[in-house]
């Protein structure tokens, strides 16, 4: 699909049961709508009386960074967190894709998931957040089990910071 291929999201294929037997449908993740719209590759366009309240221009604030959570963006803290690190993790170069398979929040791949492994679990969590030394074991030890590094992302003084443990060393290396 060309689309995935020029702008490196993944989504999910729908069945586009409309009347074009032609029709490919892409879901995308509210990560992925806002990297689009902020990019300028995708326009936000919700039907009349849906509800939705989730704005082009909440989206674009939420990948620079200078959207606030409340009610009038419907966007929450951590919502706004992963739009934050998945727009850093994809302007890096990387396809990005969801890793709750895996307990984490993205898997990060160098070239197309149909066609690479995955590199690294990335968790996402705010800067201040405790890490409970159980958590920290068991997702190097899911990390090693699967051959991919995990690493924590939030954000911190205005950028998105990095945090990768090596399970058989346990030695943390940050990186901006």
């Amino acid at each position: 699909m060309a689309f995935r291929h020029e702008h490196r999201l993944v989504g999910v294929l729908e069945d586009a049961s409309g009347e074009h037997d032609d029709e490919v449908v892409l879901r995308l993740s509210i990560e992925e709508m806002a990297l689009g719209v902020s990019e300028g590759f995708l326009r936000l366009k919700t039907k009349e009386g849906s509800g939705d309240d989730i704005h082009e221009e909440s989206l674009l604030r939420a990948v620079t960074g200078t959207c606030v959570a409340n009610e009038n963006t419907g966007l929450d803290e951590a919502t706004l967190l992963r739009i934050r690190v998945f727009a850093d993790l994809w302007h890096r170069g990387y396809f990005v894709a969801f890793g709750s398979k895996f307990g984490a929040d993205f898997l990060i791949y160098q070239g197309d998931p149909d066609s690479h492994h995955s590199i690294a679990m990335i968790m996402v969590k705010e800067w201040t957040a405790s890490f409970g030394s159980v958590d920290i074991v068991s997702h190097c030890r899911m990390a090693k089990m699967v051959k991919k590094q995990i690493t924590w992302a939030s954000v911190h003084e205005g950028g998105v910071k990095y945090i990768t443990l090596d399970h058989s060393l346990l030695v943390a290396r940050q990186a901006n």
